[in-house]
């Protein structure tokens, strides 16, 4: 089983709950003046690092997490971040 942090799981959860299961926009308590808390940043690389969460190729109506010329980039829990929230 998976070990993780509060923020992980709450960052998980929160896609988990949405429609196209994208992380972005972040869950308000993990923003402060508009920008992610220092928590949010470093959990989110984690992710990323754990095949929990993925970057997809995303059209003008998501929000990005990074951009590379034109295309945009989101992020979306993945079926191994699924099964590590249970």
């Amino acid at each position: 089983m998976t070990k993780l942090s509060d923020t992980h799981s709450l960052l998980l959860s929160h896609a988990a709950a949405r429609d196209d299961a994208s992380l972005l926009p972040l869950p308000e308590s993990l923003i402060a003046d508009g920008r992610p808390i220092a928590r949010a940043a470093k959990a989110i690389p984690a992710l990323l690092n754990r095949a929990l969460v993925e970057e997809r190729e995303i059209d003008g109506s998501n929000v990005p997490w990074r951009t590379d010329g034109d295309l945009r980039y989101g992020l979306f829990v993945t079926d191994a971040g699924l099964a590590a929230i249970g």
